[in-house]
């Protein structure tokens, strides 16, 4: 019985080297122009999803560029103007305490100390800032000070001056102002409360 198996093995292994020869004969090379369109899809269809892919991306890109707005830049101070310097030419001054002088030149304020001749702090008015405006162009605040719904946030020597009752990034800037000297009795920033 083993043998009859094995012989049975055996010619079957026979038949099918012929039917691998036969087709290996009867075998016809493919078109070159067929061959190359088999090769081109695949690399067409990576081309196109990429470039859908780049094209959804620059369209979520330039709708949160739109979202987000350009973030406007605080105004510059000119260096005459700034705590330090003398009071600039045809400014009009009244008495603010015994100590300073209250002075404008156009929308410009100036606390002047008479006795050393300088401005020690510069105001200037601001409505169209937030604070988050200005945290995105200056950084992180050094400090801020509260009185009421009087709020004032430090970056060294330069502030923002908010009125509100809670503070947040979208609170409006009353005024900008420049002190001579950072400010000593202020508190470390601690961010934003919730709510």
């Amino acid at each position: 019985m083993f043998r009859r198996y094995f012989v049975n093995q055996v010619d079957q292994v026979d038949q099918v080297d012929q039917v691998d020869q036969v087709d290996q004969d009867e075998v016809q090379p493919i078109p070159a122009s067929m061959d190359v369109s088999i090769k081109k899809k695949p690399v067409l269809f990576r081309f196109v999803g990429l470039l859908m892919l780049c094209l959804t991306l620059l369209i979520l890109s330039e709708l949160t560029i739109a979202r987000i707005g350009a973030i406007p830049q605080p105004p510059d101070v000119p260096a005459d103007y700034l705590p330090g310097k003398p009071l600039p030419e045809h400014v009009s001054c009244n008495l603010f305490s015994d100590k300073y002088w209250l002075c404008t030149l156009n929308d410009v304020s100036f606390d002047f100390d008479p006795a050393s001749q300088m401005i020690v702090r510069t105001m200037i008015p601001v409505q169209e800032y937030t604070i988050g405006q200005l945290m995105a162009a200056w950084g992180k605040p050094t400090g801020f000070s509260m009185q009421d719904m009087m709020i004032s946030i430090y970056w060294g020597r330069r502030a923002a001056f908010v009125y509100t009752r809670s503070l947040q990034p979208d609170s409006n800037v009353e005024y900008i102002f420049y002190d001579l000297d950072e400010p000593e009795d202020v508190f470390p920033w601690r961010g934003f409360r919730r709510g």
